[in-house]
């Protein structure tokens, strides 16, 4: 019993956190698309630039706190999420080129090219792929004990 319950539990986090991925990483994609569509380009300075490093893998994220003045005039200071290569440039010479929208100035990007981050979608699939896997052969025993407890049951 406490094995099935598992497999449910197993299921529906797997169809919940793979549908907001992909809402996520939709909502992403289709917003850098926008970017590169309709997007105005400026230069801003860089106020801060913040390297987190995870715990025991020691992966980088990389973000700059931006300044910017829009087409309108407004000065707009988002934080924004870059590449290594962006940060380490923007880093030294204290500017970068900024892409954004100009109705929602605080969606932007960084860099000299607009980089269409996708990775939120492929985590969406991958956990609905795994759910849907676990639903496929929900019935078959987890393990030895589970599948003597189903022959006794019949």
């Amino acid at each position: 019993m406490k094995n099935k319950t598992r497999k449910i539990l197993a299921i529906a986090c797997g169809f919940i956190i793979g549908t907001a991925f992909i809402v996520l990483g939709a909502r992403d994609l289709i917003r850098t698309r926008q970017l590169a569509l309709r997007g105005k380009v400026t230069d801003g300075g860089v106020l801060v630039a913040e390297d987190y490093t995870s715990g025991r893998l020691r992966w980088h994220t990389y973000y700059l706190h931006v300044e910017f003045k829009t087409e309108t005039g407004a000065t707009v200071r988002p934080k924004v999420l870059v590449s290594e290569k962006v940060f380490e440039e923007a880093r030294s010479q204290g500017t970068v080129k900024i892409h954004y929208l100009p109705n929602d100035p605080n969606f932007c990007a960084a860099g000299d090219e607009l980089e269409f981050r996708y990775g939120n979608l492929i985590w969406g699939v991958i956990f609905l792929f795994c759910a849907g896997y676990v639903l496929v052969y929900f019935k078959s025993p987890a393990d030895l004990k589970e599948g003597l407890e189903s022959i006794e049951e019949n």
